[in-house]
């Protein structure tokens, strides 16, 4: 088994792959979150990343409510709301946030002539600043761009997490 790192920051797609039914990767993303949490890891994000994953939270559970009856009641928007508070939480009560100032926003700018996505890039200046040991991102092109290590969920927890 690797080395237990100190610090891991995670991607808004392996947040979301414990927060909404049926994505791929959901299995291999909560394996890692509990092997990091049972380690005391420090589980990072970027400061931007719980307002992604709130929006989309509640863009999943509303999709998947119209696939069950083609409407999203009052009664339902509201529960889907307290739904995606609750995964923000969860995200608070696991991790911590990066801060953000004008650097990162330098560095995202200067890393376009790398990798052309700007989330992506504010995701890599994140993990610069806060000098993680491990970025885990399911976003294949980020990872090919990525300037710290970087895995997906599965390998991470295939080569860091297995014995």
């Amino acid at each position: 088994m690797a080395k237990v790192p100190s610090s891991v920051l995670l991607d808004v797609n392996v947040w979301l792959d414990n927060y909404l039914p049926g994505r791929p990767s959901a299995g291999d993303s909560r394996s890692l979150l509990d092997w990091l949490y049972a380690r005391d890891v420090s589980i990072l994000y970027p400061v931007t990343a719980p307002g992604t994953v709130f929006y989309l939270v509640q863009q999943g559970m509303k999709q998947i409510a119209r696939a069950d009856s083609n409407e999203v009641s009052q009664e339902h928007a509201k529960a889907i709301s307290l739904s995606a508070w609750a995964c923000i939480d969860n995200m608070a009560e696991l991790g911590a946030p990066v801060g953000a100032d004008a650097s990162d926003f330098w560095v995202a700018r200067k890393l376009r002539s790398v990798h052309p996505d700007l989330e992506d890039n504010f995701v890599l200046a994140a993990a610069e600043r806060a000098q993680v040991d491990y970025l885990v991102t399911g976003d294949e092109a980020l990872l090919k761009k990525a300037t710290v290590p970087a895995l997906l969920p599965r390998d991470f927890v295939q080569v860091v997490c297995t014995p």
